[in-house]
């Protein structure tokens, strides 16, 4: 189990209780999880997203265009359901309307 302990926005601290002993720890950084792969962290990554990588059981940080690419299903190993949401198409529709200009050619 994982609690989140603290008031506020931040600082907050993980409280870790494994589920099969019973023993608890904390940690302050999610680098100090051993299923959080944080070895892409730097300054040419900041403002990377946590997402669940199944193939190695870890959570790891990617790109957020990563992240839309793979919804978008750019790439042949993105997960199903492959597309945005009628939602998210109809809010891009209004706030990208008249502001995308396309050139058709010439006729």
């Amino acid at each position: 189990d994982v609690n989140l302990v603290g008031e506020g926005s931040f600082p907050v601290q993980v409280v870790v209780q494994s589920a099969v002993s019973g023993a608890g720890g904390s940690v302050s950084n999610l680098r100090d999880l051993l299923d959080v792969n944080s070895s892409n962290l730097s300054g040419s990554t900041n403002k990377f997203v946590l997402t669940y990588d199944a193939p190695s059981n870890k959570f790891q940080f990617v790109n957020p265009d990563d992240v839309i690419q793979s919804a978008v299903g750019v790439t042949t190993a993105d997960p199903a359901p492959v597309g945005l949401t009628t939602q998210t198409i109809d809010y891009l529709d209004d706030v990208l309307d008249n502001k995308i200009d396309l050139d058709a050619g010439e006729w």
